[in-house]
């Protein structure tokens, strides 16, 4: 075979993708002549196909030596530079082979590629455009000019440039995903969807596309959906870091926590040096409550990227829950001093400092919050919160009003308007105030506590109210405790309170068996609560005053040490009978000639009168009379200071935890 016969053998196998044979096919060519630069040239393309570019370079280097003016092989000296990341050197290349021949459109457009790959966006943008001028119908040109138009922020243009391509090509798959991606730069997530649709309808095997459509999808807050396009770039790809990851994102979304750990250790596993990754996984770990776990994964992205100030400032939080306040301060102090702009570290630090009492401190990093963040509003509320705590009641309604008017309908504001109005005694505007409260966040049982309060404080401190009023109010008070009790199932200590409230109102409101129901219930509750001993002596007021049993019913029904009182109950009952039934047998048994009656009804009578003594008031006998029940008590009361530490304590027991 001559050598032109090799060489088109050559590449009709280089067509076939049989780069192996055309490989031995170019060189039986360049055997029979070694001057053939197309030949040269061409052995250049097939080592490139097999990824061996620096073999490659050497070949296009001898086409070059032999023909100075070929410009397809300074070209493809180009692409083999391009393929080691040697940009710089590709550029000059194809500057060479532009200025053999100025309308070789595949150098104007390759030369745009490595343009964008050194960020030199403007300059690849013109490149494209004279690719383009040179042959309009180049789709990939049209693309690749998008590319370089979003990467400048131009998104509108690049979608126009994509838009081109696609009119060109429309079956072409990467034009449609990278329109999807502009569109979702845009806001445009529906559009964005459906382009990536018609892009996966191409071409299926599209990890990017899948993993593009999911993020649009993530915006649209559709996580379930979400997840599944993850999972389906993840089939496809196995090894997809980022997909990996964003799933683990949706998965918090959906507070499923155990999972997102999981494939957090995935993404981490494939790409052990994503900070992110360890971060997020801190934060699932919180979510959790494993907060010394948390604190493992935040310090493995802090040594990853010290620079994390999110990392530093979760790490903060990680530590307060553990009651580390001061090691969480340090935290916060270190993510301030790498994003001093972080008003949510300075309202975390402030809370920090607040635990360990460090007033001024905690003016100060609210202070800083709000001056960074001045509409935030919580920010305000807290501290008015502070200087509320600290007898400022000016402060306090200063800053408060600042917070509502922010947002009206911050729960933790209007609930400090509500304490701040009760301490000015306008029980009716601090009502006002928490029942708006209440509406707002209908779940938290503090805010109903409050009302109860402030209705308490007003029927108590109003003179003259008839007795129908004064049972309105009541009611009105009751029925906030029983929302409040409802509320408060899974907190023992929080509902033993409320359920003494309960007792203590139901007992004004003279309904005295659910008041006994109510007070059974408080000292029945595990563990035992401080309240209990006030809750025993109410219920035995209740019981023995108000309920009034029957003697029987005293010893048998006791909502107090029952099972003593029936105990006790069973055992005088038998010796009574004991001794009316065995009188007959005492002479033969103990050798009495004669039974002594007074002694024997002594006997018989004493356990009766202690069976019969709950409703026996007095005894009398001639000159002698005893008093078997002392007065009755004075009216129970319920101390307001008792009932509104007992309020603060629940409501620091539920207080919501800090926002990260």
């Amino acid at each position: 075979m001559t050598a032109e016969e090799w060489f088109n053998k050559g590449v009709e196998l280089g067509e076939l993708g049989r780069h192996g044979e055309a490989l031995k096919a170019y060189e039986k060519t360049i055997a029979i002549n070694p001057q053939y630069a197309a030949a040269w040239s061409n052995k250049g393309v097939v080592l490139g196909e097999l990824e061996k570019y620096e073999e490659a370079l050497k070949a296009y280097d001898k086409a070059i030596e032999i023909n100075p003016k070929l410009a397809e092989a300074w070209v493809n000296k180009g692409v083999a530079l391009g393929r080691l990341e040697r940009y710089k050197e590709a550029i000059e290349t194809y500057d060479k082979a532009i200025e053999i021949n100025p309308k070789l459109a595949e150098a104007w457009f390759n030369k745009g590629v490595d343009l964008d790959k050194l960020e030199r966006y403007e300059e690849s943008i013109k490149v494209f455009d004279k690719a383009i001028e040179l042959n309009p119908q180049d789709a990939r040109a049209w693309l690749n000019k998008g590319v370089a138009l979003g990467d400048l922020g131009r998104h509108e243009e690049a979608l126009k440039a994509y838009d081109k391509a696609i009119a060109i090509n429309p079956q072409y798959a990467e034009a449609w995903v990278n329109k999807g991606f502009e569109l979702g730069e845009l806001g445009e997530h529906e559009k964005a969807i459906k382009a990536f649709d018609k892009g996966i309808e191409i071409n299926p095997q599209d990890a990017q596309a899948w993993y593009n459509k999911g993020v649009d999808l993530d915006n649209l807050e559709r996580y379930e959906e979400a997840i599944e396009v993850f999972d389906k770039a993840i089939e496809i790809d196995p090894k997809f870091a980022e997909a990996w990851y964003n799933k683990g994102v949706d998965l918090d979304k959906l507070e499923r926590y155990e999972e997102s750990i999981k494939v957090f250790d995935k993404a981490i596993e494939l790409n052990p040096q994503d900070a992110r990754a360890w971060h997020n996984k801190g934060v699932e770990l919180s979510e959790l409550w494993k907060h010394a776990e948390a604190i493992e994964a935040y310090d493995k992205a802090i040594e990853i990227n010290p620079q994390y100030a999110q990392a530093w400032h979760n790490k903060g939080f990680a530590l307060g829950e553990l009651g580390e306040h001061k090691e969480a301060i340090k935290a916060y102090d270190k993510g301030i001093e790498i994003n001093p702009q972080d008003a949510q570290a300075w309202y975390n630090k402030g809370f920090e400092l607040s635990v360990l009492g460090r007033y001024r401190e905690v003016i100060e990093a609210y202070e800083k919050a709000i001056e960074i963040n001045p509409q935030d509003a919580q920010a305000h509320s807290n501290l008015g919160e502070l200087f509320f705590n600290l007898g400022n009641l000016e402060g306090a309604s200063r800053k408060v009003e600042d917070a509502l008017n922010i947002n009206g309908n911050l729960t933790s504001a209007l609930s400090l308007q509500g304490r701040i109005k009760i301490e000015e005694r306008d029980y009716d505007a601090a009502s006002e105030f928490f029942r708006k409260a209440i509406s707002l966040d209908a779940g938290n049982p503090s805010l109903l506590l409050w009302d109860a309060y402030a209705n308490y404080l007003k029927t108590e401190f109003s003179s003259g109210l008839k007795d129908e009023k004064y049972q309105e109010r009541i009611a009105s008070i009751i029925r906030s405790l029983e929302r409040a009790d409802n509320l408060s199932e899974k907190h023992g200590e929080t509902r033993s309170y409320i359920l003494y409230f309960l007792g203590y109102f139901y007992y004004k409101s003279k309904d005295f068996v659910t008041a006994e129901g109510r007070l059974k219930e408080c000292i029945a509750l595990k563990p035992r609560s401080p309240i209990e001993p006030s809750a025993r002596e109410l219920l035995n007021n209740i019981w023995t005053y108000q309920i009034r049993p029957t003697w029987w019913r005293w010893w048998w029904d006791s909502p107090l040490d029952s099972q003593r009182r029936r105990a006790t109950f069973v055992i005088l009952s038998l010796l009574v009978f004991a001794l009316l039934l065995l009188h007959p047998f005492i002479p033969a048994w103990f050798g009495f000639p004669h039974i002594n009656w007074a002694l024997y009804g002594l006997l018989v009578a004493l356990p009766l009168i202690i069976l019969a003594s709950p409703r026996i008031e007095r005894i009398k006998a001639r000159d002698i009379e005893v008093e078997m029940h002392s007065a009755p008590p004075s009216e129970p009361t319920l101390s307001p200071t008792i009932m509104e530490q007992t309020i603060e304590g629940i409501e620091k027991y539920l207080e919501p935890e800090l926002p990260r």
